[in-house]
């Protein structure tokens, strides 16, 4: 069923326009989902796949202000019967004046040094438990309970012993069937404020924060020592779940301890006439906006989130000054939560440009140079022991001079030996037709090697004709090429490898994106690890017995990993003598 979508291009698409439509729904946010997933999640970018996010992203909001709007008693089911997500609703004070700004670029810097803090902590936290915990499912399922436990204790603990007890004015008189305040552990008619932070869902903590359901410039609805405990104990608390095994976000909780050191600011300023016209609202969203552009290092698409969000498009200055410094302070610190995460799980996303000591190397000194390559008609057991021994994606086709001829996908020869598309002779003008359709028909989980059924000595014997099925006009390079011009090869093109050739057109190497996300940090020690992985033992065998248990869980360059840089000389120990193979 919808076969003309089974293919890479597409399915990177359907992951863009999830992205926006997850943030559109959350926030509802269409413009900011958009954007969102142009700035944080996609590494490919056309035309096409702008009206076709933004359509996913309209679709999603449309869904979900019809079913809010479908919800209590008086409501139609229409899509213009809801509001924003988190409203403020604005007295007789200004939003801001000039004299606030320098306090919103304060802000924004220790938004970007809280954020900084804050991944850096995580990840920490993420190296532990992927040496300790990640290996055994019942320690991440005990991790989970223990986290939760945590959460309860610290928050009903802090709703009692740091509880303060305020009058709750008429105007701020909960609506019936929407407690925004509770009065736990305080007398009738007075409301604990920190309760109310902690014990409500994260959206109506927000929304409390930046005054959806304060409709007065009021700083008494929560102490200025509430806020200072909530923020500190949430910051840790977010910090402490982000990456378990279990559904945990990020935007909100950022936004939560944002918004409460924010508003506490605020409030500390006028209470001691600093700034005796500062409008609390727009203080709390700065301080939200600028821990959440610290933490993840999004800048447009948040501001745009924001301002849809809000349905408040004059704060948009503001909330875009503060992105950007929240912005370069953490950059000048660390880097952002996505990246870190994305660095974590080995995940070679390319980033938008390159680095500027790209073009001081070259690919001859990235690429991997242990190129296992096949000829045009090729032995069937060379093919299958080749498949068996190593892990590569793709396979340079050349003749028998070694120059190169084409590029053939490791799902295409397993579904040729699959399909015992073999023949008895080397003759390049014979092969057997095979439906295109059938190299397509696992797309996107292939069958392994193992899949294939026992080949027996005579079809060992025969041969694949593979110049029917290979790519005979693949993207390569030049082995003298910058690594930049191979950085913006990949970018432009989504490759996911690239044959590197020298002058007489021989392959010499093969570039991957690990090999050109790790290259950097693995320059220097390239040359010893190479030699120390790639060295025979006496017997002419491959040693693999010093892995580092980095590189063992795969998440090194090609050029680096094993199987993956087995030489031919040690593949023939495999299966009698290699001469013998071809």
């Amino acid at each position: 069923i919808f076969s003309e979508f089974r293919n890479d291009h597409d399915k990177r698409d359907f992951v863009s326009g999830g992205a926006a439509a997850g943030i559109a729904g959350a926030f509802g946010a269409p413009v900011g989902g958009t954007l969102f997933s142009l700035e944080e999640g996609s590494s490919f970018w056309n035309q096409a796949l702008t009206w076709r996010t933004f359509f996913c992203a309209i679709v999603a909001s449309f869904t979900l202000n019809s079913f809010l709007s479908g919800i209590g008693i008086g409501h139609k089911w229409s899509p213009d019967d809801t509001s924003p997500s988190f409203l403020i609703t604005d007295d007789h004070r200004a939003i801001y004046t000039i004299p606030h700004v320098p306090w919103f670029i304060l802000i924004g810097a220790a938004g970007g040094v809280l954020g900084a803090l804050f991944n850096a902590i995580n990840y920490r936290l993420m190296l532990f438990r992927k040496k300790y915990l990640f290996q055994y499912r019942f320690l991440r399922w005990l991790e989970v309970i223990l986290i939760a436990s945590i959460t309860t204790s610290v928050s009903l603990g802090l709703t009692y012993s740091a509880r303060t007890c305020l009058n709750i004015p008429d105007n701020l008189l909960p609506e019936e069937g929407h407690l925004n305040f509770t009065s736990w552990f305080c007398p009738s008619g007075t409301t604990n404020d920190i309760a109310s932070l902690f014990l409500g869902s994260g959206e109506m903590t927000v929304k409390n924060l930046l005054g959806d359901t304060i409709p007065i410039n009021d700083p008494s609805a929560f102490t200025t020592k509430s806020l200072g405990v909530y923020a500190l104990s949430y910051f840790c608390l977010a910090c402490l779940t982000l990456g378990v095994a279990a559904p945990s976000g990020l935007l909100v909780p950022c936004l939560a301890v944002g918004g409460a050191y924010g508003r506490m600011l605020g409030q500390l300023l006028i209470d001691n006439h600093v700034v005796p016209d500062a409008n609390i609202h727009t203080f709390a969203l700065i301080g939200a906006a600028s821990f959440l552009g610290g933490t993840a290092r999004m800048t447009i698409s948040l501001c745009v989130i924001l301002i849809e969000t809000t349905a408040n498009v004059y704060r948009g200055l503001p909330i875009m000054l503060t992105l950007m410094v929240a912005k370069w302070v953490g950059d000048s610190i660390g880097h952002g939560i996505y990246d870190i995460h994305i660095h974590l799980k080995h995940i070679p996303l390319l980033e938008w440009d390159p680095e500027h000591p790209m073009c001081e190397f070259t690919a001859e000194e990235i690429m991997n140079p242990h190129v296992i390559s096949f000829y045009q008609v090729e032995k069937v057991s060379k093919i299958h022991i080749i498949l068996q021994k190593t892990t590569h994606n793709g396979f340079p086709i050349i003749s028998r001079e070694g120059i190169l001829q084409g590029l053939i996908l490791r799902s295409q020869l397993i579904t040729l030996l699959q399909l015992r598309a073999f023949q008895s002779n080397q003759d390049v003008e014979t092969f057997i037709e095979i439906d295109l359709a059938e190299f397509n028909k696992y797309y996107p989980r292939y069958p392994g090697i193992s899949s294939v059924d026992r080949i027996n000595s005579e079809d060992r014997a025969k041969f694949i004709n593979l110049t029917p099925y290979m790519n005979r006009t693949p993207f390569l390079i030049q082995k003298h090429a910058t690594v930049e011009r191979v950085f913006r090869l990949f970018r432009t093109m989504g490759l996911r490898h690239l044959p590197v050739i020298d002058e007489q057109g021989k392959v010499v190497g093969m570039i991957t994106r690990r090999d050109l996300v790790y290259y950097e940090s693995r320059s220097k020690e390239r040359k010893d690890k190479t030699t120390s992985l790639v060295s025979t033992t006496d017997d002419g065998s491959d040693d693999v017995s010093q892995l580092p248990e980095e590189i063992e869980e795969g998440g090194t360059p090609t050029g680096m990993r094993t199987p993956n840089n087995l030489s031919l000389k040690g593949l023939s120990n495999s299966y009698q003598n290699y001469n013998t193979i071809q």
